[in-house]
């Protein structure tokens, strides 16, 4: 069964969902969905082991690190400058229960940048609460296939990068919603 458009929820960095809009794949490039389904077969199936890349295309200092268990759901980091510019996590909406396990660090992640390493050592109760946060609900987004992306400020504001960050993102979560299908 192929997949002919996904859900792109747009989050701003302080955890407000902006924008939810549908994203028929046939709108997109085919040469740069292509490029990106080839990246998709360099995916290690282990989310601690990502793979790394420069972005195609005309906008230098772009990078970018997906990770992905290859159980219906990835996390990718865009760089700009080798500053964070954007997070996006794509879910084709096959493994219900892997996809919460993803969500919920991710959230962590962005709620607790700091502490990433001492996120394990979280109690049940302060887990709970740093889940339970209003940022970044991502359940308030029930549509499958999705792609949550949070935007990150840039210094100095780059918006033609943040843009051609955006336009890749879209490309590569065309390219991975087609994996396992």
């Amino acid at each position: 069964m192929s997949t002919e458009s996904f859900t792109y929820a747009k989050w701003i960095e302080n955890g407000e969902l902006e924008d939810t809009t549908k994203t028929p794949i046939a709108d997109l490039e085919e040469e740069l969905v292509d490029h990106f389904r080839k990246a998709m077969k360099n995916l290690s199936g282990d989310l601690e082991l990502p793979y790394e890349s420069d972005l195609p295309g005309e906008v230098s200092h772009c990078e970018y690190r997906i990770g992905s268990d290859l159980q219906g759901g990835a996390y990718v980091i865009f760089y700009f400058h080798d500053a964070i510019a954007m997070m996006s996590v794509m879910l084709q909406g096959t493994d219900e229960h892997h996809e919460t396990q993803l969500l919920q660090t991710i959230k962590c992640l962005l709620l607790e940048p700091d502490d990433v390493d001492e996120a394990e050592d979280l109690t049940d109760e302060e887990l709970d609460e740093l889940l339970a946060a209003e940022a970044f609900d991502f359940d308030s987004v029930e549509q499958r296939p999705v792609v949550f992306s949070v935007l990150y400020d840039l210094e100095p504001a780059e918006p033609q990068a943040m843009a051609f960050i955006e336009k890749m993102n879209l490309h590569m979560a065309a390219a991975f919603m087609e994996l396992g299908r």
